[in-house]
């Protein structure tokens, strides 16, 4: 089996941590994207961020609106606790797997508001008339769902 395990480093969790810092008083929403889902428990072995903890754990101490993450080739959802309260994880796959090895393509709109992510809309393709088709547009509660 092909090992994709994903590695962040200190020095790249340390420059996120000081550019969310930096960032915190300006009062825009903030979305940290990365490849490899942050949480445990989703990704076998040989196919996780082996530095996930040490995000979480700097995670934990920012004000993260969002956190985007891909890899999986499907679509995922979490939380991850912070000082201030939760923060919505988001996985999405492929725009261009066909469903045969993989979850079908689809992406995500995400839409803002001040205060952060506000509603998501997931299309996936459909095959038999090639195009993507929207699902329900979905709001997206503060405090988790």
């Amino acid at each position: 089996l092909p090992i994709t395990v994903g590695r962040l480093g200190r020095d790249q969790i340390e420059r996120t941590r000081a550019l969310l810092e930096r960032t915190a008083a300006d009062g825009r929403p903030r979305v940290v994207l990365l490849h490899h889902p942050p949480q445990d428990g989703v990704a076998r072995r040989g196919k996780q961020l082996l530095d996930r903890a040490a995000l979480r754990e700097m995670l934990a101490g920012q004000r993260v609106e969002l956190v985007l993450h891909g890899h999986l080739h499907k679509p995922l959802e979490a939380m991850l606790e912070s000082v201030v309260g939760p923060i919505r994880v988001l996985g999405s796959g492929s725009t261009s797997a066909l469903g045969d090895r993989y979850h079908p393509a689809h992406f995500r709109i995400i839409e803002f508001d001040s205060a952060g992510p506000a509603s998501e809309r997931q299309w996936q393709y459909n095959r038999q008339s090639e195009c993507f088709e929207p699902g329900p547009t979905r709001r997206l509660n503060r405090q988790g769902d």
